[in-house]
C-alpha cells in the first residue's frame, strides 16, 4: 500500500513538473517571438525612405548654416562682404563748369537707371548699421549713394530723380552753412531747412553729418591748432572738436527729427584722435574719401568706410566700371 502510495506521488509530481517545463518552453517562444517583430519594425524604421529624407534633410541643413554663401538668403554679412559706396557733391547744367565734383545731373539720372536695371538695391547709413546689429537684412547687390556737403543742386535735381527710381540717399551736411547761409557767401548755395525737412520726410533721403563750422578749416579736426598765437592742449582740442561734431549731431536730430549716427570727414582728412573724439561723440560709422568698397568683413567696418568718387564729368556707363574697380585712377 505505502509503495503504490509512493508511486502515485511521484507520477503526479512528475506531470506537473512537465506541465511546468512546457509552460515555461511556451512562455519563452512567445518573447522570442515578440523579440523578433520588434527588431523588423526597428529594421523597418531605420530603411524607411522617409527617414533617409529626414537625415539627409538634416546634414544639408548643418552643411548650409556652416556656410552662409550656400544660403539663398541675404542676411549674412558674409554674402555680401564689399558694398559700394559712390560719393557725389554738386550738379550743375553748365557744362562748363563741371569738373571733379561737379556733375551733369542728366548723366546722374541716367547712372542711377543704370544702377536700377543692374539689380542694386541703395541703402541708407542706418540701413547699413542696422544690418551690422541684426536689425536688418541684406539685399542681394547692395549699393550707397552719398552726398557730401548739401548744395540746393541736391534738392533741385537729386531729390527728382531719387523720386522717380524710389532710390535712396545719404547726405552728409555742414550745418553751420545752413543755420548761417549769410556767412558763409557762395557761388554755390546750400539747401534750407525747409527743403532738407520735406527730403527727409519722403524716406528716401537721410541727413548725416559733416561738422557744424570745421568743414572751412578741415585739417583742425585731425590735430591741435594755434590760436592767438598758442598751439592747443591735446584737451584744448579734443574739447574743440568735440563740441563741433556734437552741435553738428544735434542741429540735425532736432531739425529733422531722426538719429545721426554717421561722419563724413571733410575732404577725407582723419587722425587716430579725431576718429577717438568722433567716436566717443556717439558716431557709429566714419567715411573718408579713400578708394575703394565698404568691407564688412574687417574688424571694425563701418569706421573709415572708403568710397567710390564719381567724377563730375564721367560717363553714365562709366560707374558700372568704377564699382568693379573703385581704386583704378580717375
Amino acid at each position: 500500500m505505502k509503495k503504490k502510495t509512493v508511486i502515485g506521488i511521484l507520477s503526479g509530481t512528475t506531470i506537473a513538473l512537465l506541465l511546468l517545463f512546457s509552460t515555461v518552453l511556451a512562455n519563452n517562444s512567445q518573447l522570442v517571438e515578440q523579440q523578433g517583430a520588434e527588431t523588423k519594425n526597428i529594421d523597418h524604421k531605420v530603411n524607411s525612405p522617409s527617414d533617409h529624407h529626414a537625415e539627409n534633410s538634416r546634414n544639408t541643413s548643418t552643411h548650409s548654416n556652416q556656410n552662409p554663401q550656400l544660403n539663398n538668403v541675404s542676411n549674412e554679412n558674409t554674402l555680401v562682404p564689399k558694398i559700394p559706396v559712390l560719393m557725389y557733391h554738386h550738379f550743375d547744367k553748365n557744362k562748363n563748369i563741371q569738373n571733379g565734383i561737379i556733375g551733369d545731373p542728366t548723366v546722374f539720372e541716367e547712372q542711377m537707371k543704370l544702377l536700377q536695371e543692374n539689380g542694386y538695391t541703395t541703402l541708407t547709413t542706418q540701413d547699413i548699421i542696422d544690418v551690422k546689429n541684426g536689425k536688418s537684412t541684406m539685399p542681394a547687390k547692395p549699393i550707397m549713394i552719398t552726398l557730401d556737403d548739401g548744395y540746393e543742386s541736391n534738392y533741385n535735381y537729386v531729390f527728382p530723380v531719387l523720386q522717380k527710381y524710389n532710390m535712396k540717399a545719404t547726405i552728409f551736411i555742414i550745418t553751420d552753412y545752413i543755420e548761417n547761409p549769410q556767412n558763409h557767401p557762395s557761388e554755390y548755395p546750400k539747401m534750407t531747412w525747409e527743403q532738407m525737412k520735406e527730403m527727409s520726410d519722403s524716406g528716401l533721403v537721410l541727413f548725416q553729418a559733416h561738422t557744424d563750422i570745421l568743414h572751412t578749416k578741415y585739417a583742425s579736426l585731425t590735430r591741435p591748432i594755434t590760436i592767438d598765437g598758442k598751439v592747443e592742449t591735446p584737451q584744448q582740442y579734443e574739447e574743440r572738436v568735440h563740441n563741433d561734431v556734437t552741435k553738428n549731431k544735434q542741429l540735425l536730430e532736432d531739425r529733422l527729427g531722426k538719429p545721426v549716427n554717421a561722419f563724413s570727414y571733410p575732404n577725407g582728412l582723419y587722425s587716430s584722435s579725431s576718429e577717438d573724439i568722433i567716436k566717443q561723440a556717439g558716431y557709429e560709422m566714419t567715411l573718408t574719401t579713400e578708394p575703394g568698397l565698404l568691407d564688412l568683413q574687417t574688424n571694425d567696418p563701418l569706421y573709415l568706410v572708403k568710397r567710390i568718387n564719381i567724377h563730375g564729368q564721367a560717363s553714365a556707363d562709366s560707374i558700372l566700371e568704377k564699382i568693379a574697380e573703385p581704386e583704378a585712377n580717375e
